[in-house]
């Protein structure tokens, strides 16, 4: 094989593949991509056998071939030349890497080591929105769990519903919840489907999907296969049970509670400077027209800040995280936001006003 590439083009497609080549693998192999250089196809692909990305690169070919080469050194080789890059490979294994006056060698691995795109049959499809995606996964990604032990916690539900032609993608640690409903378009699917995809192979559809294309995603048994404009995604699909999301959400909270969200953002931050690090504890003493937010600390002190609200019940107490809270609020896009509540010690539900039947939170507040 040997190849010209341009260091911009380059740096740019191994940029791509950065967050899925693995660091500290027992398997060398999942540290290294594949670089393949043919008339007909010319891409690199990465893997760590949850997801794998298929990218195509452009370069001038010279002599076609395919190579694993290490993701990590060649993309700090790149930042570093000035040049284009010329990228030749050996009987012996090395590959040699020239710009300029300047000659690196690299091993490589033998390309049939290298865990490609398994042949899969994929004959249900879901259609979305660049834009509906990527709001759909910011309005529930950061509730889910970190590194929870039940490790469903750590991954988002698709939950395709055939007769609403909807997808919910919901996420939750158990202790909060978060959906939130957009309209797709069904193809081969005829029941509703629970995909559970974890968090690591979501954020890389962040990072490669874009808010003004459309984007199809293949359905089989194990595997989704999103396509982009500018890439390929093959993502594992988690075994397990998802949380029956739809038995956790209240139906009947009556104590309603509507109030301007930037104004309760101000506050929790305010009050956030005060509560302890831990808990981040507040607590909402609620009126008709006004509420008081509060924090205290043994060891630092205390805060007491006032929030206009319309509140429909009797004067009512309740705690929260402000910490979640806030990620809570940050994923709203109305000014005017909503909080369902019955009691001090059962689950609320946070609407956002403009998206009231589509997007909600369930969140449990602290005991007091």
């Amino acid at each position: 094989m040997k190849i010209k590439i341009k260091k911009d083009e380059i740096l740019k497609k191994l940029n791509r593949i950065q967050y899925i080549v693995e660091k500290k693998s027992s398997m060398a192999v999942l540290s290294y991509f594949l670089l393949k250089a043919k008339k007909e196809e010319s891409f690199i692909m990465a893997t760590d056998l949850e997801t794998a990305i298929k990218i195509p690169i452009d370069l001038e070919i010279i002599e076609e071939g395919e190579y694993c080469l290490p993701g990590k050194k060649l993309y700090e080789i790149s930042k570093e030349i000035d040049n284009e890059i010329s990228i030749e490979s050996s009987d012996t294994g090395w590959v040699t890497i020239k710009s300029g006056k300047t000659n690196f060698r690299l091993g490589s691995i033998n390309v049939s080591a290298f865990p490609i795109f398994p042949s899969l049959d994929f004959e249900k499809k879901l259609t979305i929105s660049g834009q509906d995606l990527l709001d759909s996964i910011a309005k529930t990604i950061y509730a889910t769990g970190e590194a929870d032990t039940k490790y469903v916690l750590n991954t988002l539900l698709f939950h395709i519903k055939v007769k609403d032609n909807t997808l919910t993608v919901v996420g939750t640690d158990g202790h909060r919840l978060s959906l939130n409903i957009k309209n797709v378009k069904l193809d081969g699917i005829e029941e509703d489907l629970r995909l559970i995809i974890s968090k690591k192979s979501i954020s890389e559809v962040r990072r490669n999907v874009s808010a003004d294309e459309s984007i199809n995603i293949w359905i089989e048994k194990n595997y989704i296969l999103l396509k982009t404009r500018e890439a390929e995604l093959l993502c594992r699909l988690v075994e397990g049970n998802y949380p029956n999301y739809e038995f956790v959400i209240p139906v009947s909270n009556e104590a309603i509670l509507t109030t301007n969200k930037f104004d309760l953002e101000k506050s929790l931050k305010k009050a956030i400077i005060i509560s302890s690090e831990k808990y981040s504890t507040v607590i909402f003493d609620i009126e008709s027209t006004m509420m008081v937010v509060s924090a205290s600390n043994p060891e630092i002190g205390e805060v007491r800040d006032e929030v206009i609200v319309n509140f429909n019940k009797a004067p009512f107490r309740i705690a929260f995280s402000a910490r979640i809270l806030l990620e809570v609020l940050s994923a709203m896009d109305s000014e005017k936001i909503i909080i369902q509540m019955n009691d001090s010690q059962s689950s609320v539900i946070l609407l956002s006003e403009k998206e009231e039947d589509t997007y909600k939170c369930v969140l449990m507040p602290i005991r007091l």
